[in-house]
């Protein structure tokens, strides 16, 4: 699985004034984790289904400057939550989008992108378990997916405090939204957008403003 921009808008974007523990759900090749080490100095764990993406990770974890920091656990996400041993101040997922959508002839595709091996009903109540009184879950979603998501998180008393508006670019609908969700009602959601490229495709300077610390040509 190559790494998108999804994953690296996640990893950029995410709040981490309160982050001595971390989760990844769904790491995939553990890239979002990683970032999240190179940005602060916390414990990051990882869960990761997929075999072959647990071996990336794995690998990829043990050759980082924060090898030390990261750990990966190959198991479903719902046999992680029945070992917990403590809880976490932050927890993030790029998680599977669609619902109800035509597939891809690739399993692990489908893995990644469709619910079927994590809904988020699973997502969002496995994630309320998991978190401290002042933690937060940091996602990031299509448009077409977030306001399900948005009020499923709320019937969990998972209240959304933070979300950016991600364009395509300026002449395109916005396609994704990433979201922060507390246990707290928040007073006002702080809300941001983000445009990825200029018309004439190169890199809009909102995207370079977020990203740049990961990007050697910025």
């Amino acid at each position: 699985m190559k790494v998108g921009t999804d994953a690296v808008l996640l990893g950029c974007w995410v709040n981490l004034e309160i982050s001595n523990r971390i989760l990844d759900i769904g790491t995939g090749s553990g890239i979002i984790a990683m970032m999240l080490a190179q940005r602060c100095n916390g414990f990051i764990d990882a869960v990761e289904l997929d075999n072959g993406s647990f071996e990336d990770a794995k690998f990829n974890f043990e050759n980082c400057p924060w090898s030390e920091r990261l750990k990966v656990y190959n198991l479903p996400f719902s046999e992680f939550i029945t070992n917990l041993k403590s809880k976490y101040d932050l927890v993030v997922c790029n998680p599977p989008y669609y619902n109800d959508c035509l597939k891809s002839p690739s399993e692990k595709v489908n893995v990644s992108r469709h619910t079927t091996s994590l809904t988020h009903n699973e997502l969002i109540a496995g994630t309320k378990e998991l978190l401290k009184s002042s933690g937060k879950l940091n996602v990031i979603l299509p448009t077409s997916e977030f306001q399900a998501f948005f009020d499923l998180a709320a019937i969990h008393q998972l209240y959304c405090t933070r979300k950016c508006i991600i364009y395509p670019k300026p002449d395109k609908p916005y396609h994704r939204v990433l979201a922060e969700f507390g246990l707290q009602w928040p007073s006002i959601v702080e809300s941001s957008e983000i445009t990825i490229r200029d018309r004439d495709e190169k890199y809009h300077l909102d995207y370079i403003n977020l990203t740049k610390a990961f990007y050697f040509n910025f």
